[in-house]
């Protein structure tokens, strides 16, 4: 213990086993639901005499079968729980998650959660990726707007033979191709080719036309690179690279 001038005790220490002293600053009751899966967490700070405890943070936990559906923190303000962060998940009948969306502050005044992110995924019958889209936080109109995100082709084997890259293209927040990824396959199921193919101004890269060569092992020991570039006279001239393993 600590002592003050007058010999009360003003803090409770706790020491390892070489000698250095531990405070106790802040700690957490969790409660569960009759499940099992917990419910809350309910934190608390001491005080310098280390044995009074003030409320700090309260997180909530929201259950959508065998997942977390909702996540709500709260925060202790001048005596009263205020609304700090909201995480909200959403699934579909599989378990694959299609929905999620963060917000990191609440507006009181008018009642309404402040955005940060915002995801979504579809699949398709089996459970493929189909597409994944990052909306982002427009302040001014106080909601999501789509950002960017990717779409997936398939081809009869369950690889991937397209990956489009989409995003906002202008100024009025429009979305359009970015740039393409499409695959080939050889006839023991190795990437072959690999094309890239730029669409805007936005990714002002050189379109690449990509080749790979494997051992006997399998193992990839080659990749050619083709890059198309435009020079100032709008021709198109090749550049070759090639690297090793």
């Amino acid at each position: 213990y600590q002592f003050n001038q007058q010999g009360k005790t003003t803090k409770k220490l706790t020491y390892d086993k070489v000698g250095q002293s531990w405070v106790l600053v802040k700690k957490a009751d969790y409660t569960y639901l009759t499940d099992g899966k917990l419910d809350q967490i309910l934190t608390r700070k001491t005080t310098d005499n280390g044995t009074t405890y003030t409320n700090d943070t309260h997180e909530k936990l929201t259950y959508d079968n065998a997942h977390i559906s909702e996540r709500l923190v709260k925060q202790w303000e001048n005596n009263t729980w205020k609304n700090s962060t909201r995480t909200i998940n959403e699934y579909d009948a599989t378990g694959n998650q299609t929905f999620y969306a963060y917000y990191n502050s609440y507006f009181e005044m008018y009642n309404i959660w402040i955005g940060k992110d915002r995801k979504y995924w579809t699949y398709d019958s089996t459970g493929l990726l189909l597409s994944h889209w990052l909306d982002r936080w427009l302040p001014e109109a106080l909601t999501f707007t789509p950002s960017r995100g990717q779409e997936y082709t398939y081809d009869a084997n369950n690889r991937v033979t397209q990956l489009k890259h989409k995003g906002i293209i202008n100024l009025y927040n429009q979305i359009g191709d970015y740039w393409t990824e499409d695959y080939v396959y050889n006839t023991l199921g190795q990437l072959f080719t690999e094309t890239i193919t730029y669409h805007t101004l936005i990714f002002p890269d050189n379109d690449q036309f990509i080749t790979y060569t494997y051992n006997q092992a399998g193992l990839p020991i080659q990749k050619y690179i083709i890059e198309k570039i435009k020079d100032e006279e709008d021709l198109e001239v090749f550049t070759y690279v090639t690297a090793g393993r």
